[in-house]
């Protein structure tokens, strides 16, 4: 059984790899094509309105320098008289190419930025459901909350821009470049033919300076995300939000987060759109007043959120230098990329001016050859002169561009490599078994295991233990003994090496896992509560919709409604981001009350007493002695006057039961090592 499942999942990780290599470019990186998957019909319909308005909106540029030509020649040659005729007609031409520009600008950037962030809302969506789907192996040996949180918030801003406006205002650059080519032959060929011995310098400059900035900005975009683990906290959660099937929970929170940023986005985008678009109907419009021209230069900055999570520790500990001092080594690497990017691109960018205003020199010089030998008119000279200006800035534009793509590729490598990964352990899977009636018997046989990020401890070497249905167990022992390790296998956070565990008799493996969890309650030493109210964060008990009246009989049963009902605010009082506002005592009964919530067949308690001070861990364990009538529980105990009253204690030592019974006999057995525990418990 053990070796078909770990076949099948070869096969998986084996197709996921194929159709991984299928997406990447030479480089490694995802091909650019690719960064449009999870893109819908109505996206499709967003990319096809707004590729055609962006070659729109690029032609613009160039119809603008033949409407200048027009003027040049209408100044040049026609009469006094005549002159506010012709120039009429040209002011007539701009205002109608700035309303046209105004509408396709709009259509550009609106229906870009809509798509981007629709494609970006869902690769968000599908990141944060894959990783909850995902096995606890995952968190312990290949992901950090740093990347985590770059790769959900960072690394899809990326991609966002380069699936959005940025793919936009490529291909209006790429439009512009051909099309100002293309009316410079036409103008003046032979004029252009000159002027194109200067450009094969600029390119090649372009191309090096963009494989540069590509490459360092890729370096710098890895420090960064190394720099992200230092402040972020691991993955904390996961075994709480798993352990309550809570994924479903998280992903309707977070859409509903990303669905108010979705339609702001959606307004920016609008607002954007007809930003550009009215700037462009003022600007080429403004052209049949006041012959001017105005070049704008946009930057963008990308702006970081960090929240430290620990900060109540940082200062109790004075950490704050250390803290700064190790997240400012990691931040040496991105400084050192930063200060090369500034280099690289102000050599590039210096050498593009140098090398537009020698054109221009060139140009104007052979250009006053022809018109004075007759082979040209001036306002020909002027059109090729500026269609080719037009295309050589489409060119450098387009270079700044190329490490803004190489970003996005970097960015959804890691993504997608995400995306396509098969969970060995898949929570979400409805795949399995279910029981109709669940007694509560447990067993453990022979089993043997090792954490995959410690593969060469041995946790268990031939631990087995029958729990009946309804008694206490209680696991006992030194500290990495595997007392804990037995509820993880039991919820199936792992999979044990070699062994099975049976619930009524049946192998666990074979249950579908969101049922089996929902069968368990845990409660463990350091409640994890969610930033929230007391009501949300006992409603996340049950994967269903709770009444109030179901709340309140939980908490009252958790010993916690009084001291809830003695706040201002009630069940609706705010816990805090990790439950900060309450006590321990506090927030072990809120715990609690969620677990009760789920009316669990078998609880879970792991040290769940053992943080609290003495007062606490009364009402706590009256709490718990009520809640464990009637339910299989097993007891991860460090104070060991918590489980005398247990139906069965079992001794962990060396990955095996050492001893097992109730407390009266193993206290009996003179030099046992339960009675060894109590002693040196005593003592200390």
């Amino acid at each position: 059984m053990e070796e078909a499942s770990t076949a099948g999942a070869a096969d998986e990780d084996k197709r996921g790899k194929e159709e991984n290599d299928k997406r990447m470019d030479k480089d490694g990186k995802v091909a650019f094509h690719h960064l449009f998957k999870y893109a819908d019909n109505t996206d499709v319909a967003l990319m096809l309105v707004g590729t055609i308005a962006s070659l729109a909106s690029g032609m613009s540029q160039v119809i603008m320098t033949i409407i200048f030509g027009q003027m040049v020649d209408a100044f040049g040659k026609s009469s006094p008289s005549n002159i506010l005729h012709q120039v009429n007609k040209a002011v007539l031409y701009f205002v109608y190419l700035g309303i046209g520009s105004g509408v396709v600008c709009f259509l550009q950037v609106s229906c870009w930025a809509i798509t981007g962030e629709r494609q970006a809302t869902r690769i968000r969506s599908l990141y944060l459901k894959t990783i909850l789907r995902q096995d606890m192996t995952f968190f312990d040996k290949e992901m950090t909350t740093g990347q985590v949180v770059s790769s959900i918030s960072a690394d899809t801003t990326l991609i966002q821009g380069a699936i959005g406006e940025k793919a936009g205002k490529f291909q209006q650059l790429v439009t512009t470049f051909l099309g100002g080519f293309v009316l410079a032959f036409l103008k003046g060929w032979l004029l252009t033919l000159v002027m194109l011995s200067t450009i094969p310098p600029f390119i090649f400059a372009a191309g090096i300076v963009s494989k540069m900035l590509a490459e360092v900005s890729s370096e710098g975009l890895a420090s960064y995300r190394q720099a992200g683990d230092i402040v972020e906290q691991t993955v904390g959660s996961i075994r709480t939000v798993v352990s309550f099937n809570g994924e479903k929970k998280a992903i309707g929170l977070y859409n509903d987060l990303v669905k108010k940023a979705y339609k702001g986005a959606v307004k920016e985008g609008f607002i954007q759109g007809f930003g550009m678009g009215f700037l462009n109907l003022v600007y080429f419009s403004s052209f049949g007043l006041i012959v001017w021209c105005k070049i704008m230069y946009e930057e963008a900055s990308q702006v970081a959120t960090e929240a430290i999570g620990s900060i109540r520790t940082v200062a109790s500990y004075c950490a704050e230098k250390k803290v700064m001092t190790k997240y400012n080594q990691k931040c040496q690497a991105s400084r050192h990329q930063g200060i090369r990017t500034g280099i690289v691109g102000g050599i590039g960018f210096g050498f593009s001016y140098m090398m537009l205003f020698m054109t221009s020199a060139l140009c104007y010089y052979i250009g006053a050859k022809f018109v004075s030998q007759g082979n040209s008119t001036f306002g020909d000279v002027f059109k090729a002169f500026f269609s080719l200006v037009v295309a050589m800035l489409g060119v450098s534009a387009t270079a700044a561009m190329a490490s803004d793509s190489s970003k996005a590729k970097d960015s959804a490598s890691s993504i997608f490599e995400i995306l396509d990964r098969k969970s060995q352990i898949d929570s979400s899977s409805n795949k399995g078994l279910t029981l109709e009636l669940v007694k509560g018997d447990i067993e453990f046989m022979h089993i043997s295991f090792r954490y995959p990020s410690r593969p060469d401890v041995l946790i268990f070497s031939d631990f087995t233990l029958s729990i009946p249905s309804g008694k206490t167990v209680a696991l006992v022992g030194q500290s990495g003994s595997g007392k804990s390790t037995a509820i993880a296998l039991l919820e199936r956070f792992y999979d044990p090496d070699y062994g099975v565990i049976l619930l009524d008799g049946v192998e666990i493996k074979k249950l579908e896992i969101s049922w089996l969890r929902d069968q368990m309650g845990l409660v463990s030493q350091e409640p994890v509560l969610f930033n929230g109210t007391i009501r949300a964060n006992i409603a996340y008990g049950k994967n269903e919709e709770v009444s109030e009246e179901e709340i309140v009989a939980a908490a009252q049963a958790a010993n916690a409604h009084e001291f809830i009902s003695s706040m201002p605010q009630g069940y609706s009082t705010g816990v805090g981001e990790r439950g900060t506002q309450l006590s321990g005592g506090q927030k072990q009964r809120i715990a609690i009350a969620r677990a009760i919530l789920k009316d669990p067949r078998i609880l879970l308690l792991d040290e769940t007493t053992s943080a609290l001070d003495a007062e606490s861990e009364s009402i706590v364990q009256e709490a718990l002695d009520h809640v464990m009538i009637g339910r299989t529980t097993v007891v991860v105990a460090h104070r060991l006057s918590t489980i005398q009253g247990a139906d069965i204690i079992a001794v962990l030592k060396d990955g095996e039961i050492e001893e097992k019974g109730k407390h009266e006999a193993l206290m009996g057995i003179a030099g046992g090592a339960y009675a060894s525990l109590v002693e040196l418990h005593h003592k200390s």
